[in-house]
């Protein structure tokens, strides 16, 4: 009797092991084969969470979100280095990094559809702040301009004589919207006093197409001759097929900035 006790105890004690050294051995075979890539890799690797997630900000037009009384241009992009996240500006006119135009111009940090909310107002000095035609560096779809937080703003500046205050050199796609609504209102204006052939407030040149300005006010004070080139919004240097072409003015109060009258708008 204790040896039949003996032999059932061995032979349960042999089962365990033996069903423990196929499992081990399963688990190893499996291993084995997901390192040689002969099986899929088990639920719990495939589960496995990311190392990083990114996480992309979600574009807000006509909401301020990263501007200061110093920096009052918001530029907000789909793509760039800088895409989905809202980057502020002291100016349109400044070197990259500074000025809006100049970082679009880059084709780097703002690509895709732009979006630039005028936050505050500002004073682009004596310098025009110039938007080259995307492929010559920067790579833009459409750009939009419009003012934001509810108050009038103003884009000014006494530009030196025979340029604009803002040139659209080759741009399409740009709307300049000043809204007027919800307190919402763009004033863009050229102080300076000149005959200078050049001179005035916006130029589209070098075939701008498909562009607009609406809602806004467009003020300058040149005094050139009817058949020069100039004033408050002007069209020049365009090749005679292509042209400066499909561009649109609706709704602006065009006059003089401050007593100057301009000699035309």
């Amino acid at each position: 009797m204790l040896n039949r006790n003996r032999k059932v105890r061995f032979v349960a004690l042999f089962t365990i092991i033996a069903l423990a050294t196929v499992a081990i051995a399963a688990n190893w075979g499996s291993v084995w084969a997901e390192s040689l890539g002969l099986i899929a890799p088990t639920s719990q690797a495939a589960e496995a969470p990311p190392e990083s997630t990114t996480i992309v900000r979600v574009m807000t037009p006509g909401i301020c979100d990263a501007t200061s009384a110093l920096l009052p241009i918001e530029v907000e992009s789909s793509g760039g280095t800088a895409a989905g996240v809202p980057t502020a500006y002291a100016t349109f006119s400044g070197i990259a990094g500074t000025g809006a135009f100049a970082t679009i111009n880059a084709g780097i940090v703002h690509t895709g559809t732009i979006t630039i909310d005028v936050c505050g107002d500002t004073n682009e000095g004596t310098a025009t702040a110039t938007l080259n035609a995307s492929g010559s560096g920067p790579t833009y779809t459409s750009i939009v301009i419009s003012p934001a937080g509810g108050a009038p703003r103003t884009i000014s500046g006494a530009t030196t004589a025979a340029n604009p205050t803002i040139d659209f050199n080759g741009a399409d796609n740009v709307t300049i919207n000043g809204l007027n609504t919800g307190g919402n209102s763009l004033t863009i204006s050229n102080t300076t006093v000149s005959a200078t052939s050049g001179t005035g407030t916006i130029r589209y040149s070098t075939d701008a197409t498909s562009n607009t300005i609406t809602n806004s006010s467009i003020l300058g004070s040149a005094t050139m001759a009817v058949g020069t080139n100039g004033g408050n919004i002007s069209f020049v240097s365009a090749a005679i097929t292509t042209g400066n072409d499909n561009n649109t003015v609706s709704n602006c109060n065009l006059g003089p900035a401050g007593a100057n009258l301009p000699s035309k708008v």
